[in-house]
């Protein structure tokens, strides 16, 4: 059960929805925004935002299509297309499409997805079946070692960095980096 505890509407046309910001545990479905605002747990099934989707707190859905997004808690997705956004937080999903740079300060799973730019914030990160173009891996204060797994026909077009210097990747199936490797040994 879900309820919507504060809603705050500034136009309405059908499900099109201008802007709105919603506090407390909400569930939204079929439903498009011009901007979205989220404070509290949300789930979601075919949510459109033309421009920033920004949650504070868990995203759990699928069907996300949005212009950019910021979100500060844990996002657990299945088909989102975005230009770029950023997790305070870990990240899972598949069918990821984000031309533009990713964000991530968490744990990282996706699979079967197309990313641009990745910069991680973590300990771990796994990528299967998913086309990458660059990973930059931030120095994580938490341990010293950080890893990538690398699974099945995921590819990295450009190049995979290490700051902290203390980086392993692992390569499982036909993975593979096209681009150079800094910081970090296979």
């Amino acid at each position: 059960m879900f309820r919507v505890l504060l809603l705050s509407l500034l136009c309405f046309s059908s499900n099109n929805i201008y802007a709105e910001h919603v506090t407390g545990a909400s569930n939204l479905d079929h439903r498009k925004f011009d901007n979205l605002t989220s404070d509290g747990y949300l789930q979601f099934f075919d949510l459109n935002v033309e421009g920033e989707f920004i949650s504070h707190g868990a995203v759990v859905g699928k069907k996300l299509k949005c212009h950019n997004f910021s979100i500060n808690g844990s996002l657990k997705v299945s088909d989102l297309t975005a230009e770029f956004g950023a997790v305070e937080g870990s990240i899972s999903g598949r069918n990821v499409n984000i031309p533009g740079k990713l964000t991530i300060s968490g744990g990282l799973y996706l699979g079967k997805s197309r990313l641009g730019d990745v910069e991680i914030a973590s300990n771990s990160a796994a990528f299967e079946d998913t086309k990458i173009h660059n990973i930059l891996v931030k120095v994580n204060n938490r341990h010293k070692e950080q890893k990538i797994t690398l699974k099945d026909k995921t590819i990295i077009t450009g190049n995979v960095i290490f700051e902290s210097g203390n980086g392993k990747i692992y390569l499982e199936g036909d993975a593979r980096i096209e681009g150079k490797i800094e910081g970090a040994v296979i």
